[in-house]
């Protein structure tokens, strides 16, 4: 995509899409099939999309890469922390760092196996983001240095499967090695799509379906609020469809 700050939307420079888990049925199927698609997938945008990139300049080149990474090789999760005192305090970054460690340890400590949850799932923490934060039941866009006596964050962890990052830097290790890398969640990237180019609606429901996954996304008063997933997706349908017409 090619951007100008002058248009209101990017300019789509060059598009490929592959689709590599059709034919695999399981979990040991996928990575490979994955591995193979990402590959090739960068490749070819090293060579036909740099090839068409070059004709808005030829000395044009690929400086940064945004992965965007859909159920069920990712999960999103907000949490939504709420700190009231009696005496109004003063906002400051450092105060914000602490309550969302603390609420996190918390977390932790009401659920032991945490830490082990996490590694079974084979996802790895890739983003933490403060979404929101509200000062006496007003969001706030500008916080700091504020005073308060209520305060509300909503913090989000987006979580992408092991397999997948490892997949990604060893097909950029032999395409784009130069350029840095970002992996995001696509309902994180959906909803910050969504909430600029629609700034009136606050309150939406997200669903992406993808071949072998649906995710569902809920904003709530312009915050991503929730996400929920399930192993149902385009894959899923075909197969029911097939299984019922023989």
């Amino acid at each position: 995509m090619l951007s100008d700050y002058r248009k209101h939307l990017p300019e789509v420079v060059y598009a490929s899409d592959i689709h590599p888990l059709v034919m695999a049925r399981t979990a040991a199927d996928r990575t490979p099939a994955l591995r193979r698609a990402l590959f090739s997938l960068l490749l070819e945008l090293e060579q036909e999309g740099m090839r068409a990139l070059r004709t808005y300049g030829k000395h044009t080149r690929i400086d940064r890469l945004l992965v965007s990474c859909t159920a069920p090789w990712s999960d999103t999760v907000t949490q939504m922390i709420h700190v009231e005192q009696d005496r109004p305090f003063t906002v400051t970054p450092q105060l914000i760092e602490r309550i969302i460690l603390d609420a996190y340890k918390q977390e932790v400590a009401h659920t032991p196996e945490h830490r082990h949850i996490l590694e079974a799932s084979g996802k790895e923490v890739v983003e933490k983001l403060i979404i929101d934060i509200a000062l006496n039941g007003y969001h706030a866009e500008h916080p700091y240095n504020k005073h308060a006596s209520e305060i509300d964050i909503a913090h989000l962890r987006g979580l992408v499967a092991t397999p997948v990052l490892t997949a990604l830097a060893d097909a950029k290790k032999h395409t784009f090695s130069a350029a840095s890398m970002r992996v995001h969640t696509s309902s994180l990237l959906l909803y910050c799509v969504l909430r600029d180019l629609y700034p009136r609606t606050k309150n939406f429901l997200i669903v992406d379906i993808s071949e072998t996954a649906t995710e569902l996304t809920l904003v709530q008063d312009g915050i991503l609020y929730a996400s929920a997933v399930t192993t149902y997706g385009i894959d899923s349908l075909v197969q029911d469809i097939a299984a019922a017409g023989k």
